[in-house]
């Protein structure tokens, strides 16, 4: 009986610690799986760092790409824009001094260019300004479009001739001009000559040509405007084909103003001119100089349009104040011829044909050798025409007038000039016979 009670506390005792153990199984089952799930969730944990890391590593690299890339390429932009609009101000500078039709340089690349020749002392150099000959009949017989594509022919012929010695131009219409450094006038010739072949073209029921006219610069003209008018004069005396130049067509219109006002300012300034050219003829100067004197001449009183009446046609001495006004005349007729470019070579000698030899004329009491050779002639002729026709007070004989010259010369006129226009009148009226006391006017008053 004890052994059955020993037996069945022992089989209680075996199922307690069964079950003891089961439990102590489970338990370590449950911590080793919790211990698992741990590391493993550990390592999940760490892996979405490390990759949260890299991430945030990889958005950072790609914006930064993004950015370089953006500056990069805003600055790529920037640059070509910069090169298209230098490339686009230099196309445009170029087209402003380009003539488009013939690809020569134009007017205002002539004018900018002049500028530097009159203004310096450098090289020699020729301007040549030719104007075609046949080209209207050539316009007006094939057409205009046959018109252009001659004269872009003709422009190329004219820059090739010309090639490696100047500048060709083209003005517009017909009209083209050369600039360029020469050794001397012979040279000069010789490349006027060139490229005056080179602006020809002939065929069936056409032949075009071309004259000239040419100046040496800076020696002789002092101004863009001067050198300009000097050619334009030239190309035309030597074109002969009856077109007066602008020069003189403005002096034609300033004496006929002078003419409507008083009749005898048109003839007084047409015997001045005559006599004018026939002494600077005398005294052997250019005959450039010569018709500027002329033409100087011809024009001389305009400034007196701006002169009342009653000044001009007073027959007893102006009183100081009418004198002062009168003497404003010389200043007039120089505004005058600035204000036409055909004129502006004249003005010099506008200003100063009131000036005295001895510097007590007006309007800026020159001497001698600084009045300009042509005033110096327009004063003596001047005064000569004045001394021998009725205005203002009666006419004096041609020899009482040349002793009135005679007796100022050296004070107010030059005596050099006298005596040309002495020998320039001599020879036209024969003898001359001397003046009495009672031919000679009052040298205080102006000559009016």
């Amino acid at each position: 009986m004890l052994e059955a009670v020993s037996h069945d506390r022992q089989d209680a005792a075996n199922e307690s610690s069964d079950t003891a153990a089961r439990q102590a199984y489970t338990v370590d089952q449950a911590l080793a799986s919790a211990g698992k799930r741990y590391r493993e969730r550990s390592r999940a944990a760490a892996s979405k760092a490390r990759n949260g890391t890299a991430l945030v590593i990889a958005l950072l690299l790609s914006g930064f790409a993004w950015s370089f890339w953006r500056t990069q390429r805003a600055r790529l932009l920037a640059e070509g824009s910069a090169a298209a609009h230098r490339q686009l101000a230099a196309e445009n500078a170029k087209n402003a001094l380009t003539d488009p039709l013939t690809g020569l340089a134009n007017r205002r690349a002539l004018l900018r260019d002049l500028e530097g020749v009159v203004a310096g002392d450098g090289d020699l150099t020729v301007l040549v300004l030719f104007d075609l000959d046949g080209f209207k009949l050539y316009n007006d017989t094939f057409g205009h479009p046959a018109g252009d594509a001659l004269l872009a022919r003709l422009g190329g012929r004219l820059d090739a001739a010309t090639a490696g010695r100047g500048v060709a131009y083209r003005l517009g219409g017909d009209e083209f001009c050369l600039l360029a450094q020469v050794s001397d006038e012979a040279d000069a010739l010789t490349l006027a000559s060139t490229a005056q072949v080179a602006l020809t073209e002939s065929g069936p029921g056409f032949a075009i040509g071309s004259s000239y006219g040419a100046a040496l610069l800076p020696a002789e003209a002092a101004s863009v405007t001067e050198a300009l008018t000097l050619v334009d004069t030239r190309l035309y005396l030597q074109k002969g084909n009856g077109r007066v130049p602008a020069s003189q067509q403005a002096a034609d219109v300033l004496v006929t103003v002078l003419n409507e006002r008083d009749s005898e300012l048109g003839r007084h300034s047409h015997t001045v001119a005559s006599l004018a050219g026939r002494v600077a003829t005398a005294y052997e100067l250019p005959s450039v100089e010569v018709k500027r004197i002329r033409l100087a001449a011809e024009v001389h009183d305009i400034g007196k349009a701006a002169i009342p009446d009653a000044i001009l046609t007073k027959t007893e001495p102006l009183d100081d104040v009418e004198r002062d006004f009168l003497r404003r005349h010389p200043l007039i007729a120089e505004r005058v011829a600035m204000a036409a470019p055909a004129l502006a070579p004249t003005a010099e000698l506008l200003r100063g044909h009131q000036e005295h030899y001895d510097g007590t004329g007006y309007p800026d009491s020159l001497t001698a050798d600084q009045i300009p050779m042509g005033a110096r002639i327009i004063a003596a002729c001047h005064a000569f025409d004045l001394l021998t026709h009725d205005h203002p007070g009666p006419g004096r004989s041609v020899g009482a007038a040349l002793a009135h010259l005679r007796r100022e010369a050296g004070t107010r006129f030059d005596p050099g000039v006298v005596e040309r226009l002495a020998e320039v009148v001599g020879n036209q009226h024969g003898f001359v016979r001397l003046a009495d006391p009672a031919d000679l006017i009052d040298p205080t008053q102006p000559t009016r």
